[in-house]
C-alpha cells in the first residue's frame, strides 16, 4: 500500500477558506461580557435546508494518520465540533478530489468547522486518544447526499 503524506497545519481563517468556515471566538470580541461570561454571537450563520441530525463520530489514534477513503456532499453543509483537538482532511475535487489541494489541518477543542458542499473529506483523526467529534447537518444527509470513493493511493496526515 502507498501513501501521500500531508504534513498537519494548524487551522486558519486563511489556510482553510477555501473549504469552508472556520467557527473560532479567537478573533472577535465578544458580543456581552460581564464578571461571570462572555458571548460571541453569530460567529457564523448558515441556512439548512430541512430538520438537522445531531451525531458524533468517534474517531480512533489506530487509523494512524491514514485516510483510505473521501466523500463530499452536494447540497449539504456539514459543521464539526470536536471535544479536542483532531485533524480534518480536505480537498477540492469535482467528481474525484484533486489531491494536488489535499490539506491535514489541526482543528482545536473550542472550535468548529463548517465542511462546503463539493469539498471532500474524511472522518476527524486523531493521533493521541479517542475523541468525539459532534457532526450536525440535515438529517437525510447520509441517506441521501453522500458520495464516497476509495482513495488509490491512501493519504496519510503526518
Amino acid at each position: 500500500m502507498s501513501f501521500i503524506d500531508i504534513k498537519i497545519e494548524d487551522i486558519t481563517k486563511e489556510n482553510s477558506k477555501e473549504f469552508g468556515t472556520l467557527v473560532t471566538d479567537k478573533f472577535s470580541e465578544p458580543s456581552y461580557k460581564d464578571d461571570s461570561y462572555s458571548y460571541f454571537s453569530k460567529l457564523a450563520v448558515n441556512n439548512f435546508t430541512e430538520d438537522v441530525s445531531f451525531s458524533i463520530v468517534q474517531s480512533y489514534k489506530e487509523a494512524n494518520g491514514i485516510v483510505p477513503t473521501l466523500e463530499y456532499h452536494e447540497k449539504t453543509v456539514e459543521v464539526l465540533i470536536p471535544t479536542d483537538d483532531v485533524i480534518l482532511v480536505l480537498a477540492k475535487g469535482d467528481k474525484v478530489p484533486d489531491i494536488k489541494t489535499a490539506k491535514a489541518l489541526l482543528l482545536k477543542k473550542g472550535d468548529a468547522f463548517i465542511i462546503d458542499p463539493y469539498i471532500w473529506h474524511y472522518a476527524p483523526l486523531t493521533t493521541d486518544k479517542v475523541v468525539n467529534t459532534f457532526v450536525i447537518f440535515n438529517c437525510n444527509t447520509s441517506d441521501s447526499d453522500l458520495f464516497k470513493l476509495e482513495i488509490e493511493d491512501k493519504l496519510r496526515a503526518v
